[in-house]
């Protein structure tokens, strides 16, 4: 090929060369089409706090069991009765939401061991044993009512969630072996000098020692209040100065139109702790004995609660031994 022919042939290819770069190089053609980002709009899902956001943990605890509960749960105890079956728990404990007290979420159950259910849709389940007496529980469908959870902004898989919980920290008190116990002296005291107090108003009499001498208080216009003091015994009242000492033995007496023992200790122990309570006999009628745990230990936290002739008694024997206030006690009687 001829060198001009060879010029013109390098000129055209670069002319070609140039123009598909220039074109590659131009935007797209205007299609008719906006394109705008694709922008999802998210909705704020509402929360919800639970009832364990807002309440705290506590425990609470009897002489039998210790259990975690929420601390607006509403705890009530039930004694066994004369009219129980043999598959009825001794001492139920049931836990109530403070938006329907008449549903507990959660029953605690006290059973002698080796209880056989009987007749019963649906018996409770096993929670253990602490060798003299069985617990079981009992606790909330989830398909009960949901409406008695929305005053406390509470899913029903949030109450079962508490009450997992409140289930799994569940301990019974281990009874005292009687190989490690302390022993106990039995102090011997004569009655044959005892006299009798008898007072016919409020229809009971006991013995006493002559080293005592039982006195009304004045002071207590609410109810009659009697209590044995020693006579040559005195202890120090910050209010009253020295007094004569008590003497452990103590009768308390008030009007009520109540028949039921146990719905006269249910008026009075309403909005605060309840206490344990166990049946037992005051001269042959039945009666409660109350353990106040709140305050256990103290002189009064043990009584005896019975309703007999229109009256609500509390017999308080704080165990002196040198009084001999549990013989006393037990020569507790009524007048007919």
């Amino acid at each position: 090929m001829k060198p001009k022919y060879w010029t013109i042939f390098i000129l055209a290819s670069a002319a070609i060369i140039a123009s598909v770069f220039y074109y590659l190089r131009q935007p797209a053609p205007y299609s008719g089409l906006i394109v705008v980002p694709h922008v999802v709009k998210v909705q704020q899902q509402a929360t919800t706090t639970s009832q364990t956001d807002l309440q705290s943990w506590q425990t609470y605890r009897d002489s039998l069991f210790s259990i975690n509960i929420l601390s607006n749960w509403v705890a009530s105890t039930t004694m066994a009765n004369a009219s129980s079956q043999p598959d009825d728990p001794l001492k139920t404990v049931s836990f109530a939401l403070p938006s329907d007290l008449e549903d507990p979420v959660l029953y605690i159950q006290v059973y002698r061991p080796g209880v056989k259910f009987t007749d019963v849709d649906e018996p409770p389940t096993l929670l253990g044993s602490n060798g003299q007496y069985d617990f079981y529980f009992q606790k909330r469908n989830a398909d009960s009512d949901p409406t008695t959870l929305t005053p406390l902004n509470l899913t029903d898989d949030e109450l079962q969630n508490d009450l997992t919980q409140s289930i799994a920290s569940f301990q019974s008190t281990t009874p005292t072996s009687p190989a490690t116990s302390s022993p106990t002296t039995e102090v011997q005291i004569d009655t044959s000098g005892w006299q009798t107090y008898t007072n016919s108003q409020y229809g009971f009499s006991f013995e006493y020692p002559s080293t005592t001498s039982p006195s009304v208080d004045p002071s207590n216009t609410d109810l009659f209040d009697l209590k044995v003091f020693y006579n040559n015994k005195t202890e120090n009242n910050p209010y009253l100065g020295t007094v004569p000492a008590f003497a452990g033995f103590e009768v308390q007496a008030t009007s009520t139109n109540v028949t039921d023992i146990k719905a006269w200790l249910d008026v009075q122990y309403a909005g605060g702790v309840q206490p344990d309570e166990t049946p037992t006999l005051v001269d042959g009628v039945k009666g409660i004995a109350v353990n106040e745990t709140v305050s256990e230990g103290s002189c009064g936290s043990d009584y005896s609660a019975v309703i007999k002739n229109g009256y609500a008694y509390k017999i308080i024997d704080c165990s002196d031994n040198e009084s001999g206030s549990n013989l006393m006690f037990n020569s507790f009687k009524f007048k007919n």
